[in-house]
């Protein structure tokens, strides 16, 4: 996990391939000390629930790639939306 996210990213995993093109612009930001967290942070194990939800604590903005995909994935909506709100 990275320590002190400031940029939380949600997406459903259908929509990888977007994810992947906005990662490196994310990227960018490292130089500047701003650091991002995506659930391809998860170590192998690692509960996902609680990874989410200690990762959105410290971030001060979440992007949410909206999609069909994203809309309509219960766990988006009730867990990292609301969490996020």
């Amino acid at each position: 996990m990275i320590e002190n996210p400031q940029i939380f990213l949600s997406y459903s995993h259908k929509d990888s391939h977007f994810r992947q093109e906005l990662s490196p612009h994310l990227d960018v930001l490292k130089h500047r000390g701003v650091r991002a967290w995506t659930d391809r942070r998860l170590n192998g194990g690692e509960e996902i629930l609680p990874s989410i939800q200690k990762a959105l604590e410290p971030v001060r903005m979440v992007i949410l790639l909206v999609s069909q995909y994203s809309l309509s994935s219960d766990f988006i909506r009730e867990h990292e939306v609301s969490e996020a709100i």
